[in-house]
């Protein structure tokens, strides 16, 4: 059910002779379940990418005065806090429009 539109799955089981008020019910419930697993998702995503860019910038701003910060290191850094602002930007997406 995950890939395909309720449309679809709804036409498809009506044809095999599923009732009808059964079958809203079944893909009622299916859809609520499937939201409910964007939404938890979002929320991890959301919360890792948020404690993976704090905790970029926090590294940054504590290791890019020292001298013997090398460039790479300082590039890692912030890979891992742009990883972190996607993260954030895929469970906020997750979030409002569920997949």
């Amino acid at each position: 059910m995950w890939g395909h539109p309720l449309a679809t799955i709804r036409r498809s089981l009506l044809d095999r002779g599923a009732p009808p008020q059964a079958l809203e019910d079944w893909l009622g419930e299916a859809q609520r379940e499937v939201d409910a697993e964007f939404r938890r998702l979002g929320v991890r995503d959301a919360l890792a990418g948020g404690a993976l860019a704090a905790g970029a910038a926090v590294a940054f701003a504590a290791y890019s005065r020292q001298p013997i910060v090398v460039t790479a290191v300082a590039g890692a850094i912030v890979a891992v806090g742009l990883a972190g602002a996607l993260l954030f930007a895929r469970g906020v997406a997750r979030l409002i429009g569920g997949a």
